[in-house]
């Protein structure tokens, strides 16, 4: 949460050009999925959650948009950073966090076939990414402030 708090603020006291609203539209589409696959793993049924707030999907689609807007802005930052600072992955640290995933779910055969695929590589390597771009971040603010 601190973590979330503190990406938003400096976010927010960074300026931006225009952020074309197709970033905007499919980010809101992945935390509609994201939402949607949430309430599956709860056991509920998403159209009877849908129904019992009274909305549509494409309604709560256009809540999530500035919440969208936030975490499009936080994903230029990073990238940002992580361009501007030469930050990046190797193999060895993406292959051992990919190990640290498979360790955790070792009685799970379907995650441990899919912490091995190009996409779920591609996801590692753009989270250590962004790891080592709020930690270059943090580093930035404990300077100012000491």
């Amino acid at each position: 949460r601190f973590e979330i708090e503190f990406l938003e603020k400096a976010a927010a006291q960074t300026a931006f050009g225009d952020i074309p609203d197709i970033l905007i539209n499919e980010e809101s589409i992945k935390m509609l999925r994201e939402l949607k696959e949430n309430i599956t793993r709860q056991g509920m049924v998403f159209e009877d959650y849908l129904s019992k707030i009274g909305k549509t999907a494409d309604q709560l689609k256009l809540d999530f948009t500035p919440d969208a807007l936030k975490r499009v802005k936080v994903a230029l930052l990073l990238r940002r950073i992580a361009e501007t600072q030469k930050l990046d992955v190797s193999e060895k640290e993406i292959n051992e966090e990919a190990d640290r995933i498979r360790a955790m779910y070792k009685d799970d055969p379907e995650t441990q076939k899919a912490a091995s695929t190009p996409e779920a590589r591609a996801w590692l390597k753009n989270f250590l990414l962004n790891r080592k771009a709020i930690g270059w971040l943090k580093e930035q603010v404990q300077k100012t402030a000491s």
